[in-house]
């Protein structure tokens, strides 16, 4: 079929199929493609309309939308499982300060405070765009054996970034 030829009623029959042989989570992923792929095309002028703009999407239940808790033994079963120390200091990082994924990937040293027991996040989701997470004993001393046992390169600066600085 030609790319002018597909409407709708086309993106609605591939969803209602897609349905019945995929979750609604991939669906909608196909359908984000979708869209995205006739929007390169009308930009391209080679379409006069986006036939997958707004389609009818599949509902995701909401138990694939909700997170299950790690219980506090399960938290240390998957700390002294870690063979890799960065991806260890990570998760605890991540456990213990509830950061953000995108939080925790800006992350750089100059927004460890080691002296006021803090992470400083820049750029944070709140109103006032940063904020300071207290920083148990326990995520202190990780952090700043971590960073003792990183050797500082000269072309780099301290504010290198926290998850990025062991792999180089």
């Amino acid at each position: 079929m030609a790319l002018g030829a597909i409407k709708p009623s086309h993106v609605a029959a591939f969803t209602r199929e897609a349905i019945g042989r995929y979750g609604p989570t991939t669906v909608n992923q196909d359908l984000n493609l979708l869209h995205n792929i006739f929007a390169s095309a009308v930009r391209e002028e080679l379409v006069d309309a986006n036939p997958a703009h707004r389609p009818e999407r599949p509902k995701t239940p909401d138990h694939e939308r909700s997170w299950r808790v790690l219980e506090p033994g399960e938290v240390s079963r998957v700390l002294k499982a870690f063979t890799d120390e960065r991806a260890r200091v990570v998760f605890l990082t991540s456990i213990l300060t509830a950061m953000r994924r995108s939080e925790l990937v800006n992350l750089k040293w100059r927004d460890v405070d080691f002296l006021a027991d803090a992470i400083h996040v820049r750029r944070a989701k709140s109103k006032e765009g940063h904020r300071a997470i207290a920083m148990p004993k326990t995520l202190s001393d990780a952090l700043w054996s971590w960073k003792a046992s990183t050797p500082i390169r000269p072309t780099t600066t301290s504010c290198s970034r926290v998850t990025n600085r062991a792999a180089r």
